[in-house]
């Protein structure tokens, strides 16, 4: 059947799924953004702003040693205490490839990380890190935020290179 011989119910169910897919689309995009606006705070160590794309109820979940953090005080006081240790605001991130599904107001993600850990005192790269995010994604309020936040290392990051960058820090 062409489009010209649509009925009027027809056309209205295919512009219907048009809306749908393009709402899809476009909430893909606003988590994009959500995303690359957290890894360009978290390079800047501003853990204050960073803050602001958690749910009320979300888990961050970075080191398997800690464990998650859930809620937003515990979120908070991590970034601060303990991401600040290793995260000093001259690291070199970029997220990559992004799969995200969407349903309804959830969505889901993983990403490729890699980031350039410099020296403290001269921030030439010391070394590089692989990691994955698996998050989770709530919209509320009609703004896309993170509901987890999984990361886990996969390449170049040990106790010992960490180890080194603190003793190096503490110079």
């Amino acid at each position: 059947m062409t489009e010209a011989n649509m009925s009027n119910k027809e056309t209205e169910e295919k512009i219907d799924n048009l809306i749908a897919r393009l709402r899809v689309l476009e909430d893909i995009e606003a988590i994009k953004h959500l995303h690359y606006r957290y890894v360009n705070l978290l390079i800047l160590a501003k853990w204050d702003e960073v803050m602001n794309f958690f749910s009320e109820n979300s888990i961050l979940d970075l080191d398997e040693v800690d464990g998650p953090q859930k809620g937003l005080k515990a979120i908070e006081r991590y970034f601060k205490e303990e991401v600040g240790e290793d995260h000093i605001g001259q690291e070199g991130i970029f997220t990559a490839h992004p799969i995200i599904t969407i349903s309804g107001d959830k969505g889901k993600g993983n990403w490729i990380y890699y980031c350039m850990f410099p020296h403290p005192k001269t921030h030439q790269s010391l070394f590089w890190v692989q990691g994955m995010y698996d998050c989770e994604y709530e919209r509320a309020n009609g703004q896309w935020k993170f509901s987890l936040l999984k990361w886990r290392g996969r390449l170049g990051m040990d106790e010992e290179l960490k180890l080194l960058r603190r003793k190096l820090m503490s110079r």
